[in-house]
């Protein structure tokens, strides 16, 4: 018997799942120091895959492409026999045929590729793009990332132009969001100071506006994509916090290279340092355990872990009952702007997790 095929001999039935909803992110590879350059072994990913009958979807993810891993074929087969929903996120340079190839079998929901233009253009992959939008199942999306830089934001609209021709079903603009050194802090697109100033107040906080020329070349790229018929969805370049961070902690889990479990994958870093408000700091960790020492399930009811989904869960049940009081019956100006500034307030109070607050991604950026 194979390895992979080994893996379940013992498993719950595939119908059970003791976590509604959950998501399974695995971050293949390793990031930083000493560590860089090692794969996930694939006794760690074993142990992820144990579980992978209980996740609604499963997304394989940097650092860097998890098409580099020397078993990512396996790896995503699993994943798609054991769960509802794969999902990849590729940087595109292993976007060859045989891997566009072996990715059509598998037959993902989801293959996000990012480009970091101009680093890499649509010219380096105009071709396997095509052919993986060709080739895909008919279920299988294809979306775009062009992370904005003051250094490439002037070129969206061409990039849409262009990439609304390659069969591909979305667009995303999006920003660096984690920011680690001061290079990137320099290059980023978005306002970097989080201000408490439109915090209660809906209509200043709708009129936000980033760098005027910017904000008219994402406009620009709606329009060119709404003429191509296809979905474009560009982050804010003003900041405000958000209800609930963009890697939603309730359902997600990462899974870093070596079994680390954190809720997302900057909290998995050790002694990593990052921007926030252009001032330079010490990214704190916040690692539950090891699946390789620990049952997944023991770690996902851990109290540390548990106290810092409640936070979220609390603003999210917060902003639900804002929405039934609100929007329920008839709502007019006051009763709006009466709710939120209560919303606005008891959110104030029940705060991000320490944690995340000095995340851009939890501003919606």
């Amino acid at each position: 018997m194979g390895f992979f095929s080994s893996l379940f001999g013992k498993r719950e039935p595939k119908k059970v799942r003791i976590i509604d909803d959950l998501q399974i992110e695995i971050v293949h590879r390793s990031p930083f120091g000493n560590e860089i350059n090692k794969f996930m072994e694939l006794s760690t990913f074993s142990e992820a895959a144990k579980y992978f009958h209980h996740a609604k979807r499963v997304h394989f993810l940097g650092w860097e492409d998890p098409l580099e891993h020397p078993k990512f074929y396996e790896m995503f087969k699993t994943a798609r026999i054991n769960s509802s929903q794969l999902e990849i996120t590729t940087i595109g340079t292993k976007l060859t045929p045989s891997n566009i190839k072996e990715l059509t079998n598998i037959s993902p929901d989801k293959i996000t590729i990012n480009f970091n233009y101009p680093t890499f253009t649509l010219n380096n992959f105009r071709e396997n793009i095509m052919g993986l939008a060709k080739q895909r199942n008919s279920d299988t999306k294809i979306i775009l990332d062009f992370v904005m830089t003051q250094d490439n934001i002037s070129d969206l609209p061409t990039f849409v132009e262009e990439a609304g021709n390659l069969g591909i079903d979305e667009i995303n603009a999006s920003n660096i969001n984690f920011i680690i050194s001061p290079e990137s802090n320099t290059k980023k697109a978005f306002e970097g100071i989080i201000s408490d100033e439109n915090r209660g107040d809906l209509i200043k906080q709708g009129k936000a506006r980033g760098k005027e020329e910017y904000e008219a070349l994402i406009n620009q790229a709606k329009k060119i994509a709404d003429r191509k018929s296809v979905y474009f969805s560009p982050k804010p370049l003003i900041g405000n916090e958000a209800i609930t961070c963009d890697y939603n902690p309730l359902k997600n889990v990462f899974v870093a290279w070596d079994g680390r479990i954190t809720p997302c994958p900057y909290l998995a870093l050790k002694n990593a340092r990052a921007f926030f408000n252009e001032i330079e700091f010490e990214q704190p960790s916040f690692i539950v355990g090891n699946i390789n020492e620990t049952n997944f399930l023991d770690l996902w009811n851990d109290k540390g872990y548990s106290d810092f989904r409640a936070v979220y869960d609390k603003r999210i049940k917060l902003f639900n009952t804002y929405m039934d009081e609100t929007f329920d019956n008839e709502p007019n100006s006051q009763l709006i702007h009466n709710n939120y500034q209560k919303l606005d307030q008891q959110l104030a109070e029940e705060k991000v997790p320490e944690v995340c607050t000095r995340c851009y991604k939890v501003y919606g950026l």
